[in-house]
């Protein structure tokens, strides 16, 4: 049944409206060197240096803020349409109670990764060949934390590496999404429950603790704390999401 699902989710509208926004905003934040192509200029930089500024460095790098809000459309808020419509109480009498709960879980997941690494290593490669991969001319290797030596030795690598966890942020936060449009019935406030916690996190935590601002977990290089700390954070959001999606589903 996760197959069936996943047909399914692919097929949606909302994901493919998830997919076009992470790459648009990709684009966005690339905009100076976007500029620089048509007027047939040389941009600075190299091609995984031009990605970077799109994917968290630059001034206009917007999916670095708004991935929580694509994460959740890539599958979260169809489920809350089949919840509200009761389509969910057939397909629960079809594939059995345990079964439907693990399905929509794995979907949330899947749909979330798919949604947005894909974006970012298209984009990616659009920096390498279309904008041309040429030598670094300025130095952004002092933004460079996570992973410094090997952004210095191969920057590919680096930035494949920056991919899989943009990934891993679009799983995390889809499969939170799944468990607010479990439990709550306005499945767009639901989708903005974790872009809206994260910028309040953002405000609040930052001068008590920078290390539990979520907005952090897309960009390595901004996260203050151990690099390994992201992905225990990244695990804590995955229960949370899963348990209120288990709340949500035991309630009605």
């Amino acid at each position: 049944m996760v197959l069936y699902e996943l047909r399914r989710g692919f097929r949606s509208g909302r994901f493919w409206i998830s997919f076009w926004a992470n790459l648009v905003m990709l684009a966005v934040g690339g905009w100076d060197y976007i500029q620089a192509f048509i007027y047939q200029e040389t941009a600075p930089g190299s091609g995984v240096e031009k990605f970077l500024m799109s994917y968290s460095m630059g001034i206009t790098s917007l999916i670095a803020l708004f991935f929580p809000i694509t994460s959740v459309m890539a599958y979260s808020v169809a489920y809350r349409s089949e919840k509200d419509s009761g389509y969910r109480f057939y397909q629960k009498i079809r594939e059995g109670e345990l079964e439907y709960r693990i399905s929509r879980v794995l979907t949330a997941a899947i749909l979330g990764f798919v949604a947005t690494i894909v974006p970012c290593l298209v984009w990616l490669n659009v920096c390498l060949f279309v904008f041309k991969s040429g030598n670094t001319t300025f130095p952004l290797i002092y933004g460079i934390q996570f992973l410094k030596d090997l952004y210095r030795s191969n920057q590919i690598s680096y930035a494949m590496i920056l991919c899989a966890n943009a990934g891993i942020q679009g799983l995390v936060f889809s499969v939170l999404g799944l468990g607010l449009c479990s439990s709550v019935k306005n499945k767009y406030f639901a989708a903005l429950v974790p872009f809206l916690g994260c910028i309040i996190g953002a405000v609040l935590l930052q001068s008590i603790c920078p290390s539990l601002n979520a907005l952090y977990l897309w960009d390595p290089n901004s996260y203050t704390g151990k690099t390994f700390g992201i992905y225990i954070y990244d695990a804590v959001l995955v229960v949370l999401g899963i348990a209120l999606f288990y709340v949500g589903e035991d309630k009605q």
